[in-house]
């Protein structure tokens, strides 16, 4: 009986020290947003880029592009996030979330300028080369954020694996690789987002 009490004891406090070291700057409202954008810009490629195959350094700079004005969007939650936490825990928080994504985006660049300046015609592995890399960073962000974030991470490597599996030939460059990549991923992360961090901080009655 006793052994039951305690194990019930460590558990409750494992779950509240868990809710102490959740981070809560990533919001659903900011990581839709960023998914819709993915949508958008996808609808819009064959307007700006109708030959990406034989433009890679410009279909680079289009969705990088895309990817910096996400990146703005989720900076300028963390800086709010960061300036509005009541404890320095908050704020180191902030400071390790994006620790952790780092490795990830350093990666992809390296990846991006070698294909870009040394295999150019490899250029159609880019989709599925950013989701497998945005895929593992979600993973070492899991230990920061609730348990089924994982499921994002995992939706990434298989959405990354299924483009290089299908990305070649007529499907190169497709927008709609990039749109059910990052715009589905980022729109599953933020109904997660609502449905745990958000939902559990909103008081009942």
């Amino acid at each position: 009986m006793e052994s039951r009490d305690v194990a019930g004891d460590v558990a409750a406090l494992r779950a509240q020290v868990g809710s102490f070291t959740t981070f809560r700057g990533y919001r659903s409202h900011s990581v839709g947003l960023t998914g819709f954008l993915g949508f958008a810009a996808a609808s819009v490629q064959a307007d700006y880029l109708p030959q990406p195959d034989n433009n890679l350094n410009l279909y680079i700079n289009y969705w990088v592009g895309v990817a910096l004005v996400n990146l703005l969007i989720i900076g300028a939650e963390f800086w709010y996030q960061w300036s509005q936490a009541p404890t320095p825990l908050g704020q180191r928080l902030t400071v390790l979330a994006i620790q952790k994504l780092l490795p990830s985006f350093a990666a992809g660049a390296v990846v991006t300028m070698s294909l870009m300046f040394q295999a150019p015609e490899s250029g159609w592995m880019l989709p599925g080369l950013w989701s497998l890399l945005f895929g593992l960073g979600v993973f070492s962000s899991v230990p920061l954020l609730p348990r089924p974030v994982r499921w994002v991470g995992a939706y990434y490597l298989a959405s990354g694996s299924l483009c290089l599996m299908v990305g070649k030939g007529a499907w190169a460059f497709s927008p709609w690789l990039m749109a059910g990549t990052f715009g589905v991923g980022q729109i599953l992360g933020a109904l997660i987002l609502h449905r745990t961090v958000e939902k559990e901080a909103t008081p009942e009655g």
